[in-house]
């Protein structure tokens, strides 16, 4: 079918069908998103949040933010992750964390990690929805 057009005729018909196709995926991906309903979230209870500090960092680093979160009616945790975060960066201590919010408020929570913080958030729990917060020097 192509092979009779000239080189700049088959470049612009393969360029149509791939714009085609992508807007064929983007089309049945707002599609399915559309039909699958979403639980909205409470807004009367702030779910929890989970702090995760960044390599080298203390948990006192998150002191003051922690503690205006909970002033404004957040549980709020900060988690300590192994050798002060510059040891093996494994997502187990935030996944217990995440599993006793859930089970002490009953609600989904908010991961905040700062700067290599955000790597654990990111391989964290699928109840929880993470913030990483880009850091550094």
């Amino acid at each position: 079918m192509l092979a009779g057009l000239s080189p700049q005729r088959r470049r612009l018909v393969v360029g149509i069908l791939v714009v085609a196709m992508a807007a064929a995926v983007v089309g049945v991906f707002f599609a399915v998103r559309a039909a699958v309903p979403s639980a909205a979230v409470r807004q009367d209870q702030p779910g929890p949040v989970l702090m995760v500090p960044g390599l080298g960092g203390s948990t006192g680093g998150l002191d003051v933010l922690a503690r205006r979160l909970e002033a404004g009616g957040r549980d709020v945790t900060v988690i300590s992750l192994p050798g002060d975060g510059t040891g093996d960066l494994q997502a187990q201590a935030l996944d217990q964390a995440v599993d006793a919010a859930l089970a002490r408020t009953g609600a989904a929570s908010v991961v905040v990690g700062y700067s290599a913080g955000g790597i654990v958030t990111r391989s964290g729990s699928p109840t929880s929805v993470a913030l990483t917060l880009p850091g550094g020097s």
